[in-house]
């Protein structure tokens, strides 16, 4: 038996030598809840990748030369989506109030990525890449924790879009799906904050 062990313990880790940039989670760490019935926008935004213990430089660098927790959403069709101010949100259950961020007004690309920064500024800077721009008021959790996104209907209802529960996190490595939008999860030791993790 201990030979066995010891034998699984060589292989787990030349698997993990093996693979740089990209650790494949076989551990269930991630539970997704489908959107609301009803939901023109469910499966058109994902929660596509996040880092909950960001400490490097790079590549996690926000406008301000510093490094932070982030979210990064993706838009899976082949359309631009229109925002409107104060009826998108994005938050982070759990965490201290104020645990939710209203997007601002905003054209979200076909196939495009946004980024944001996790870092308590709760604020919308000048800078013109719109991947380094946007803080939210709340910092991520890296034991565990639940990231949603929802947006609010005609009648004031709040809808899911996309809901992500996620178990512990590793420092300086991030979390998500490959390819993007898809359904399998997996860490990343070279994050892609704004860009594709295909």
């Amino acid at each position: 038996m201990k030979k066995f062990l010891l034998s699984l313990l060589c292989c787990c880790s030349l698997f993990y030598a093996c693979t740089k940039d990209r650790i494949f989670d076989t551990n269930s760490n991630i539970t997704v809840i489908a959107a609301t019935q009803n939901n023109p926008y469910g499966g058109a935004i994902k929660i596509n990748e996040f880092m909950a213990n960001e400490t490097l430089k790079a590549p996690s660098l926000n406008e301000y030369d510093s490094a932070s927790d982030w979210i990064e959403l993706y838009n899976t069709t082949g359309n631009d989506i229109t925002i409107g101010a104060n009826q998108w949100f994005v938050d982070s259950l759990g965490t201290p109030a104020p645990n939710t961020y209203a997007l601002p007004a905003m054209t979200f690309p076909a196939h495009g990525f946004l980024v944001l920064w996790c870092d308590k500024l709760n604020k919308e800077s000048t800078n013109p890449d719109p991947n380094k721009k946007y803080h939210t008021p709340y910092k991520l959790k890296k034991a565990s924790g639940t990231l949603q996104v929802t947006y609010k209907d005609a009648t004031d209802t709040l809808r899911l879009i996309d809901q992500v529960i996620y178990g512990a996190q590793q420092t300086d490595i991030s979390y998500g799906r490959n390819p993007d939008g898809s359904s399998q999860w997996q860490f990343f030791t070279t994050p892609t904050p704004g860009k594709t993790n295909n």
